[in-house]
C-alpha cells in the first residue's frame, strides 16, 4: 500500500527524526518539505483548524463506534443543487482519496488501496465536517505491472489529473481541498503535482505526501499487537491486511495468505522499481498471516485520528 520500497523499522526512526524538521513556505497556499527520503517530497499544507470541537468520529459502514449522526457528505451521492447548497452555508472542504487498482498479493483484492482510501477519507471527511469525493481508483503502479489486472497511470496522467480535480473543485466553490493518498506509488507525483498548482484566489490545498512519516506511524500501531515493523510491512503484510478484515472481511482470503519479503532496505531499494515481483513471487512485503480485524479497526481509528490531528496542527 504505502512504501513497497522502503524498510519500515528505519522508516520508523526517520519518521522520529523529521517531524522535528521545520517547513519553509512557498507559495501562499502550499508549502513543501524535503526531506532525506529520496526521491520522496513531503508536501504539507496549512491548513485552519476545522470543526476541532467534533465529536467521536466513527465509520458509516461498519459501525465502529456508538455514533450514529453524520457529519460528512458523499459529493457523487448529492444533486449538484445540494452541494451548491452546502458551501453556501460554510460546508467547503472537500476530501478526495488517491488509491489504486494493484495486485495485493494472493490474498488481498486489486481494489485494496482503493477500498481503503473510501474508508479512511469517510473517517478525515467525517473529523473534517466535510465532503467526501469520490476516491480515485487508478494511481502509478508501474512496478505491479507483472501481475494480471494491475492497471498503472504514467505520472504524467496522474499529475495531470491532480491538477484537473483541483481546478474542478476550486471552480464550485471549495475552499479547502485535502489530498490523500492511499497508495504508496501516488506519493511523490501528487508531491509534484501540488508543487505546480497555482490555487486560485481563497482555495487552500492540503495534501498528506509525506510517506515516511505515514508508513512510521502504522508501524507504530502494529507494535501495539506485538508484531514488529517487518511483518506489519509496506505492502499486504499484516497491517494493510488487518485492515481489510477490518473494512471488507469477505474479501480477504487468509487461507492464501504467505510470508512476503522481510528483507532490507538495500535490497528493496536495488530492486523494487525493476518489478515488486523481484523481492516476491507474490507481491507481498510483509507477513499478511499474523492480522486480525480487531487489530485492523484499531488501524483506522489510528490512522484517521493520524491524519486530523495533521490537519489540526497545520494551524
Amino acid at each position: 500500500m504505502w512504501a513497497s520500497h522502503l524498510n519500515l523499522e528505519l522508516l520508523l526512526r526517520r519518521s522520529q527524526l523529521n517531524s522535528s524538521l521545520k517547513p519553509y513556505w512557498g507559495k501562499p497556499d502550499v508549502r513543501n518539505f524535503r526531506g532525506g527520503a529520496g526521491n520522496v517530497m513531503r508536501c504539507c499544507m496549512r491548513a485552519p483548524a476545522l470543526h476541532s470541537a467534533s465529536p467521536k468520529w466513527k465509520f458509516p459502514y461498519f459501525q465502529m463506534t456508538g455514533r450514529h449522526e453524520m457529519t460528512a457528505l458523499h459529493l457523487d451521492q448529492l444533486t449538484w443543487a445540494d452541494i451548491k447548497q452546502e458551501i453556501q452555508t460554510g460546508r467547503d472542504t472537500v476530501v478526495v482519496p488517491f488509491g489504486s487498482t494493484e495486485q495485493h498479493g494472493r490474498h488481498l483484492p486489486l481494489g485494496t488501496d482503493a477500498m481503503l482510501g473510501d474508508e479512511i477519507g469517510w473517517g478525515l471527511a467525517e473529523r473534517l465536517g466535510a465532503f467526501l469525493a469520490p476516491t480515485v481508483r487508478f494511481g502509478c503502479s508501474a512496478h505491479h505491472l507483472a501481475f494480471t489486472g494491475t492497471i498503472s497511470l504514467g505520472e504524467k496522467t496522474f499529475r495531470s489529473i491532480v491538477a484537473d480535480v483541483v481546478a474542478s473543485l476550486s471552480r464550485h466553490g471549495f475552499r479547502r481541498i485535502v489530498l490523500l493518498p492511499t497508495h504508496g506509488g501516488n506519493f511523490k507525483p501528487l508531491a509534484e503535482a501540488v508543487a505546480k498548482i497555482e490555487p486560485a484566489g481563497g482555495v487552500r490545498i492540503y495534501a498528506f505526501t509525506d510517506l515516511i512519516r505515514l508508513v512510521g506511524a502504522a508501524a507504530e500501531s502494529s507494535r501495539s499487537f506485538g508484531v514488529d515493523a517487518a511483518k506489519s510491512g509496506a505492502h499486504s503484510g499484516e497491517w494493510e491486511t488487518s485492515l481489510m478484515l477490518a473494512i471488507r472481511p469477505e474479501q480477504v482470503k487468509m487461507d492464501r495468505a504467505a510470508e512476503g519479503f522481510l528483507g532490507e532496505l538495500s535490497e528493496i531499494t536495488s530492486k523494487v522499481f525493476d518489478g515488486i515481483q523481484n523481492l516476491d513471487q507474490n507481491g507481498v512485503l510483509g507477513d499478511p498471516r499474523p492480522a486480525t480485524a480487531e487489530a485492523g479497526k484499531k488501524y483506522l481509528e489510528d490512522i484517521v485520528e493520524y491524519l486530523y490531528q495533521w490537519v489540526s496542527d497545520q494551524g
